[in-house]
């Protein structure tokens, strides 16, 4: 998604609330209609990132995931595409 900032010329806020983020793009970015709820990816995130006393992820989880950061992906992807960007 801070790839969608850095196309649109303007600055990001460096947090890791993916939900935050989502909603500080500009309107009209699908993403922001497309994936309404980002908390349990924020969570992940902060998971991987930094050490802590964190519950095992599980196989479920990982899939999840990656599921959701591939669409999200696919989101912002397609609209650098629209640009000619990609």
């Amino acid at each position: 998604m801070k790839a969608a900032f850095v196309l649109e010329g303007k600055d990001f806020p460096h947090i890791h609330d993916l939900d935050r983020l989502r909603d500080f793009l500009p309107e009209g970015w699908p993403v922001k209609k497309t994936h309404l709820s980002l908390t349990r990816m924020t969570g992940f995130v902060t998971v991987s990132r930094y050490p802590g006393d964190w519950p095992e992820l599980t196989g479920a989880d990982v899939s999840h995931a990656l599921s959701v950061a591939h669409g999200i992906c696919d989101s912002v992807g397609a609209e650098f595409g629209c640009c000619g960007v990609l």
